[in-house]
């Protein structure tokens, strides 16, 4: 995400401040990728005492947040997943004064129009945050047939530093996992993400929804066949979740071949100068093994609602 941000973000936005948040203590980053922080100006931050609940997998976003909002004075924010490739200016679309943008994820446990499975779920979500779920507003979502009920995605979002986003984030992620919610099916992996559409809603604040070309997610069961992602020759921000790596990685270069050269050049370049390996102390870490045993347990006890 890094160096193609450097180099594609457009004049507004390449050559902003980025920051590298270390949610939780433990790991160890090599002297290579140190050095690479160095070279594209960002900074390595630790921020393990802004994290409330280090056990869990997605509490790292949560702690990156709290961190930015006490520290940085710009007066908007931006968080980005690292599983990202930038192509272009990905906020072109975004324009006057807001106080959150991101873009409505489509898959579970997203509500469509006419399907309860997760509603009971959402209910909960809400009155945790203080809104009703009718409040969530019904969005129309490019190559999506059915209405869904607004679900921001965290792979990508932007918040204003003087809203109350920031700390009714890290205030209702707590909230939910100390409320052991899941789903009817025992998922609780996206509390994260959940919690964002009902913050948004019960503090009314001024949101936009980023466009598919400025946030465009690509799901494993998406990248070919007979319902592939749309095309991504027009896009932005591309982001791939794991899909750069193991069975996924060849065909999701094929088609950044065909859609995106440049980019499927840069990462070819990039791999080809960077050892990408996990040290011996990040694999035999006892803390990340006791976290990974503390959220299995989180998981198994987890109440189905």
């Amino acid at each position: 995400m890094i160096s193609t941000f450097r180099k594609n973000a457009g004049e507004k936005l390449k050559n902003s401040p980025l920051y590298v948040v270390s949610g939780r203590s433990g790991s160890r980053l090599s002297n290579q990728t140190m050095e690479f922080f160095v070279k594209n100006n960002v900074q390595y931050v630790k921020a393990h005492k802004n994290n409330p609940k280090p056990w869990f997998n997605y509490s790292n976003k949560v702690a990156a947040v709290s961190w930015a909002q006490a520290n940085l004075k710009s007066e908007y924010i931006a968080w980005l997943d690292s599983d990202i490739l930038i192509a272009g200016d990905f906020i072109d679309d975004l324009s006057g004064d807001f106080d959150f943008a991101g873009r409505c994820e489509t898959h579970a446990p997203v509500v469509a129009y006419g399907d309860e499975k997760y509603i009971s779920y959402w209910k909960r979500i809400c009155d945790l945050a203080h809104c009703s779920f009718d409040q969530i507003p019904w969005m129309n979502i490019e190559n999506i047939e059915s209405k869904l009920k607004l679900y921001f995605n965290s792979g990508f979002f932007i918040w204003k530093r003087s809203s109350v986003f920031a700390e009714k984030y890290r205030e209702v992620f707590v909230d939910l996992l100390n409320s052991r919610y899941a789903t009817s099916d025992g998922t609780a992996w996206f509390a994260d993400q959940v919690i964002i559409s009902p913050i948004v809603i019960a503090n009314r604040l001024n949101w936009r929804h980023i466009s598919l070309r400025n946030h465009h997610m690509v799901f494993s069961g998406h990248i070919d066949g007979q319902d592939p992602s749309p095309d991504m020759r027009n896009s932005n921000l591309i982001h791939y979740s794991k899909y750069l790596t193991g069975d996924y990685k060849s065909r999701m270069m094929a088609r950044l071949k065909i859609e995106l050269p440049e980019i499927y050049n840069h990462v070819l370049h990039f791999e080809m100068n960077f050892t990408i390996s996990d040290s011996l102390f990040n694999k035999l870490n006892l803390i990340a093994i006791l976290r990974k045993f503390r959220q299995m347990l989180f998981m198994k006890t987890a109440l189905k609602v």
